[in-house]
């Protein structure tokens, strides 16, 4: 029972899709007594670009945890909109952001339910680019087109501590929590490394958002410096820089030390984080990036640049580094660092999985969201 009565509530996620990313904390959420059911809207399971990147469906008609619906039309959509609406908290991922779910939310202005949002922060990166626009330019769209929805949500669930910045800062009615995707606590059956090169691991889309390339060119540095590095990568994921990227190793010889493994399917990527000893997301814009999740919770050390949101999680230095996007002499620098720290690293694989468990897992994240709907005394995540 929560705190404030003996009320039980029932929850319901508006989605775009059936994501990984989230759905290690939905499906524990009924664990908790303060929950007697869940339910899953979303448009569709997979979207045809991520099923490209690895994603399997997670599409169960007969899950126990949640009830899951694929695409209802208006009748189902209100209809579940009326049940038990005085006891139902609504969380929708984002306001336009994907334009079913702000069919559904727009539908649920005339029920009585309490309503959440849950949303990374915007894309600031550049104007023009993937929809990268400075962040007084997001502020006007919102005074324009979303403020009439404000006062109908009453909580933010944000992604990051950039989103809980800005959510923050536009709306006076919203109450903003800090938070975190996660991903499922896999079981570790891959042997660590135990030879003296790094092993490295880049896992994610081929793009330029991504920058793979400066990560190639921070590898270049480090074998051509003064205290060269052994080091081995390797390249998960496809893109529209793949090419540029096989060029660049063909170019400067690093073919013995690079592997392009194109796309793995999700179910394995934690073999791969098992026997890496550093993950490294260099990129330059990343809402989250849940491979830092994987990572951690496999034992390995990561390395992010600070236009991730999952940089918030590396406050202890055990866990990993940040450093300014796009910065590929520091970068370079930092896997050297590691390098010399390799026995470290490799000897804390087992505490940074165990706070990784701790922090960022299912069931830890399920019990922080209840906490912040119910108004509890809420422990912060990390």
């Amino acid at each position: 029972m929560d705190k404030k009565g003996d009320r039980i509530m029932r929850i319901v996620f508006w989605q775009n899709c059936i994501s990984p990313h989230q759905m290690p904390f939905i499906t524990r959420l009924a664990d908790d007594p303060r929950v007697d059911e869940v339910v899953v809207v979303a448009e569709v399971d997979v979207p045809p670009e991520r099923r490209q990147m690895g994603w399997d469906s997670l599409y169960d008609a007969n899950n126990r945890t949640c009830r899951i619906y694929l695409h209802p039309g208006d009748d189902d959509i209100r209809r579940l909109l009326d049940q038990r609406a005085a006891e139902s908290w609504h969380i929708f991922m984002g306001i336009r952001a994907f334009g079913y779910v702000f069919h559904c939310l727009r539908l649920s202005i005339v029920y009585p339910v309490r309503r959440a949002m849950m949303s990374e922060r915007p894309n600031t990166y550049a104007l023009g680019l993937a929809n990268g626009k400075p962040l007084w330019l997001h502020r006007l769209r919102f005074m324009l087109r979303d403020r009439r929805y404000a006062g109908h949500i009453e909580r933010v669930f944000a992604i990051g501590a950039m989103a809980a910045d800005y959510f923050g800062s536009v709306s006076k009615h919203w109450q903003v929590s800090r938070f975190a995707y996660c991903t499922e606590t896999p079981v570790i059956a891959t042997p660590p490394p135990h030879d003296q090169r790094l092993r490295l691991l880049f896992a994610g889309s081929l793009e330029w958002y991504k920058a793979p390339l400066t990560l190639l060119k921070s590898l270049l540095m480090t074998r051509d410096g003064d205290a060269a590095v052994a080091f081995h990568l390797d390249i998960i994921g496809n893109g529209s820089q793949r090419r540029s990227l096989q060029q660049f190793i063909a170019t400067h010889c690093l073919a013995n030390r690079i592997d392009m493994v194109g796309t793995v399917a999700h179910n394995r990527m934690a073999e791969w984080m098992g026997k890496s000893d550093v993950l490294v997301l260099p990129s330059v814009y990343d809402g989250w990036g849940a491979v830092v999740n994987e990572a951690l919770l496999a034992g390995s050390y990561v390395i992010v640049s600070d236009a991730c949101g999952a940089a918030d999680l590396l406050g202890d230095s055990r866990l990993g580094r940040v450093f300014h996007a796009g910065d590929a002499k520091r970068l370079a620098r930092i896997i050297a660092n590691c390098h010399c720290r390799l026995d470290s690293i490799r000897a804390d694989r087992q505490w940074r999985r165990q706070w990784a468990i701790e922090h960022v897992s299912g069931p830890r994240i399920a019990r922080y969201f209840i906490d912040c709907l119910c108004g509890d005394d809420i422990e912060p995540l990390y």
